[in-house]
């Protein structure tokens, strides 16, 4: 067998509070560059530069070419919209997901929205991207000679990352009628319902939590507001870059 250099995979966390460049080596996760996010003014003017610098290679750091950029929700919010008791068709839901993101978050015909809908389903599950967002991770990425290989939700990176790893997912599949989901980003926590891998309910400005405990706290929180609903569903907690805190349903 011969072997080739092993791929360097760098995935840019864009977060609230600061921008990271991660690095998965053999040996786990490494944080190999940041950049903070000056608070209050133009949020998306300070973007750019920061994108920027994280992108830049420390000491002897051998060169990449392209990196994961991974958006928290604080640049690509995540909503889930309840459709009531009516079959509605993709076009519609759609339709609807964009009007409310424009009356929660204020985003313009420009906003690229990205659903996540079965027909029959009662509610719709969506992301915005604003163009501005967009342009600035991009353009600060071709002035570093960086190839963006695709922008995506921290909340869906999160999970899928935990699954190609072969980790326990909560997506409530096989021997889980159910389970909680808790993603834990710069400045807020995410908590999910899933049931057959399908988000039931979302609360996506949860307060932060680091460890199984809190998140099983934030889980208590969530069911007590649905009437009580999968107060017994195990959960899994995850912060970046994608380690899990802990799983209530392991062992």
């Amino acid at each position: 067998m011969w072997r080739t250099k092993r791929k360097r995979v760098q995935v840019l966390r864009v977060g609230r509070d600061a921008i990271e460049r991660w690095e998965q080596t053999a040996q786990g996760w490494a944080c190999k560059s940041a950049a903070s996010l000056a608070t209050g003014g133009e949020r998306v003017t300070a973007l750019a530069p920061a994108v920027e610098a994280a992108l830049q290679l420390e000491g002897t750091e051998e060169p990449y070419h392209s990196v994961v950029a991974v958006l928290e929700s604080a640049w690509l919010p995540v909503m889930l919209v309840p459709l009531g008791p009516d079959l509605w068709s993709r076009g519609h839901a759609g339709q609807l997901l964009r009007h409310r993101f424009g009356d929660v978050h204020g985003l313009d015909g420009q906003t690229e929205v990205h659903m996540d809908f079965r027909a029959g389903e009662a509610q719709v599950l969506g992301y915005a991207l604003a163009r501005p967002v967009k342009e600035a991770l991009l353009s600060s990425a071709m002035a570093a000679a960086v190839e963006v290989a695709s922008l995506q939700p921290a909340f869906v990176w999160g999970r899928e990352f935990l699954s190609r790893r072969g980790g326990r997912q909560a997506d409530g599949h096989g021997d889980r009628p159910g389970a909680w989901w808790v993603w834990s980003e710069q400045d807020r926590t995410l908590v999910a319902l899933l049931r057959d891998g399908r988000v039931m309910s979302l609360n996506p400005g949860a307060s932060q939590v680091s460890d199984l405990e809190g998140a099983k706290r934030c889980a208590a929180l969530e069911s007590l507001r649905l009437g009580g609903l999968m107060k017994d569903a195990p959960v899994l907690a995850a912060g970046w870059p994608g380690q899990p805190l802990g799983d209530s349903g392991a062992g």
